[in-house]
């Protein structure tokens, strides 16, 4: 299993007052551990909507209410969510992802936009 870092952009929800924003986030393994976090509507300054373990609050977010970004779709988000919430800080069970779940996050589509906080 190797090592790497992804950006991936999920699509545009409804964030805070109903603003549509861009929901990104960085998947890394890095030495066996993988961690997942997010962020919705970042902007340049280093703010955002919100941060951190996003996946809380979207996982159930149904499909119809996102605006998917190219690449994405309802069955393949919804997989991202689970493999978030199952494999997230995996070290800390002291379990080793299956090389399967390893290459299927590398294979995700790469963001099509640059987010502020790369």
């Amino acid at each position: 299993m190797s090592d790497f870092t992804k950006i991936i952009r999920l699509g545009t929800v409804e964030a805070w007052r109903g603003r549509r924003v861009s929901v990104f986030c960085k998947i890394t393994l890095q030495d066996g551990r993988l961690s997942i976090t997010g962020v919705e509507g970042p902007t340049p300054n280093g703010d955002a909507v919100s941060c951190g373990q996003i996946d809380m609050h979207l996982r159930d977010k149904p499909a119809s209410e996102w605006n998917l970004a190219p690449g994405w779709n309802a069955d393949l988000l919804a997989r991202f969510f689970a493999t978030w919430k199952r494999w997230h800080l995996n070290d800390l069970n002291d379990e080793d992802i299956p090389d399967d779940v390893t290459a299927w996050l590398q294979a995700l589509p790469a963001t099509d936009r640059q987010p502020a906080w790369v």
